[in-house]
């Protein structure tokens, strides 16, 4: 018997656990998949189908995955970014061909249940390597049993997919015309999962080479090759399905995620001096910009409506740096509104030992160093003190026995210079620890002199900079874009309202270009580049909604 969901409105009705006795192609003629028009100048046909709650729960496992991975993979520099962006290439096409699959061919049954499992299973061990992953270190042996791990469950993940592909052509066996085109679909998923498995033997020890390069090569070949033969065959083809709101759904989550991250992030914000007026306002800044983000997208992107096949499908293909760039921008927004707290503290922190409160001895000094290193071992963030607390108690009682050393005095040159290195040392220590009890870390390296204590967090600000604001002119770009993909025809007001989407992200780009400068730094450094880049984007949203308003009144609508 299968399991009929109240929701499905496909209309199955076997006694095949598989699906329909007719098979999923059936189903899908139910829906009225060869009415649609051809041409793309004819009426907009509506959608007619909605997403299942299976389609949704898996949709949570792809963002639970994600922000799994943003909570364990710190990043800190170039590489950590660029190795988190390739962690969410996978994540993403793998999720996008799971939901190809299920918006044309998905019925609700015993059989797919147990399908969708499997990518519940798939995403699982997805998450598995999330803490270890580091592309860019293939000859490290728990590096190397990541990318194993990694590309097994890629190579089991296509299999699955393969399998489903096959079946649907079994049941559809009596619509020839659909046989060629899924068998291609299997036939693709057979020849990716295949090169996943040589690749597994690539990985070793020895051998240093980019192999998992070939991962999204196989990416592009896999998408190009669904999306060429569902256009070239409109048996398979995505009119009359959801596709549309499948994509709309999952950015709906993603910005939810956002939220979630902004207000776990609060908590951490409000460390060491509680709310303030800048807090306050950096943090409402910051949930305000991921709601105008929602603004722009759903006001002008309605849903229930076939925007055309090559449109259709540009626009689902659109939504991978639409989703990495609102990822990245929400990572931005949560470190930059941090790091303001950090900026803050790590002030008030050094100067407690060069300030008029200094210590007046040197007893007092290493009481303080006590005390700050006591705060962050008893914190339940900043974990490498931990690891580090006989280090850091070695260098403190190290610190003390120059205060009874008869031999050198203040006045040797041997004397401060090794007095020198190790204060340095201990105080850039403190400034790292700091960056753990905020939330994030900067690379740590040793200090050259007492002006390359924070040399870490200012790079950490640079590289947070150019990526929030970077991101942030990727999704203008995708606004306006997707604002001329959901129009058949514009006219001037549409066009104007294009024109506010790319206006701000040409400004966003040269802003990144700007962010290392010492004026920026000093006067829009920290969280307050949020609150200006909220007003900016509600100005620009005031001025689209008023060109829109003008339009229709125009148009006597």
């Amino acid at each position: 018997m299968t399991l009929q969901s109240p929701q499905d409105k496909r209309g199955a009705s076997t006694e095949d656990v598989i699906g329909p006795v007719d098979g999923p192609i059936k189903a899908q003629e139910e829906k009225g998949i060869e009415d649609v028009p051809e041409a793309e100048d004819a009426a907009e046909a509506e959608e007619v189908e909605e997403a299942t709650p299976i389609e949704l729960f898996y949709d949570l496992f792809f963002v639970a995955n994600l922000t799994t991975v943003t909570s364990v993979h710190y990043i800190t520099e170039s590489k950590t970014l660029s190795s988190y962006i390739l962690y969410f290439i996978i994540l993403w096409f793998t999720w996008l061909h799971v939901t190809l699959l299920d918006v044309r061919f998905s019925v609700d049954s015993v059989y797919e249940r147990v399908c969708k499992a499997l990518h519940f299973a798939v995403m699982g061990a997805f998450a598995s390597v999330s803490t270890t992953w580091d592309p860019f270190s293939p000859d490290d042996d728990i590096t190397i049993t990541a990318l194993r791990t990694m590309t097994l469950t890629l190579m089991f993940s296509r299999v699955i997919l393969s399998i489903q592909y096959f079946v649907v052509m079994y049941f559809g066996r009596s619509k020839p015309r659909t046989n060629l085109p899924l068998a291609i679909h299997g036939s693709v998923m057979i020849i990716s999962a295949s090169v996943y498995l040589g690749i597994y033997f690539s990985f070793r020890h020895g051998h240093t080479e980019k192999y998992y390069l070939s991962w999204y090569i196989m990416a592009a070949f896999e998408v190009i090759s669904v999306i060429t033969t569902s256009s070239i065959w409109g048996c398979v083809s995505f009119k009359r399905t959801h596709l549309i709101e499948r994509m709309g759904l999952l950015t709906l989550i993603i910005l939810g995620e956002g939220i979630i991250v902004m207000l776990k992030a609060i908590n951490t914000i409000v460390k060491g001096f509680g709310w303030t007026w800048t807090t306050l306002g950096v943090v409402s800044s910051s949930i305000a910009l991921i709601y105008l983000y929602w603004m722009f997208y759903f006001d002008f992107n309605p849903m229930k409506i076939y925007y055309g096949r090559f449109r259709q499908q540009l626009w689902t293909l659109l939504h991978f740096p639409f989703h990495l760039a609102i990822v990245l921008s929400v990572e931005g927004l949560r470190q930059l509104a941090t790091l303001r707290n950090y900026e803050l503290m790590a002030d008030d922190m050094m100067g407690k030992f060069t300030g008029p409160t200094r210590p007046n001895n040197r007893t007092q000094m290493i009481d303080q160093f006590n005390n700050a290193f006591a705060l962050f071992y008893n914190d339940d963030y900043a974990k490498t003190v931990l690891k580090e607390w006989p280090i850091v108690t070695n260098w403190t009682n190290e610190l003390e026995t120059f205060m009874y050393d008869s031999v050198l005095q203040d006045g040797d040159r041997e004397f401060m210079e090794a007095y020198n290195d190790l204060y340095n040392a201990l105080v850039a220590k403190l400034a790292y620890y700091l960056s753990e009890f905020y939330g994030f870390k900067f690379p740590y390296r040793e200090p050259e002199d007492s002006g390359d204590r924070f040399s870490g967090f200012r790079q950490l600000f640079d590289l947070v900079f150019k990526y929030f604001f970077l991101s942030l002119g990727v999704i203008f770009i995708m606004y306006g874009l997707f604002a001329i993909l959901v129009r058949r025809r514009l006219d001037i007001y549409d066009w104007i309202c294009v024109g506010l989407r790319f206006t701000p992200a040409v400004a966003f780009f040269a802003m990144s270009e700007v962010s290392s400068t010492s004026t920026l730094y000093s006067s829009g450094g920290g969280s307050w580049p949020i609150p200006q880049v909220c007003v900016l984007i509600f100005i620009v949203l005031l001025s689209d909604k008023a060109t829109q308003w003008f339009g229709l009144w125009r148009s006597g609508r």
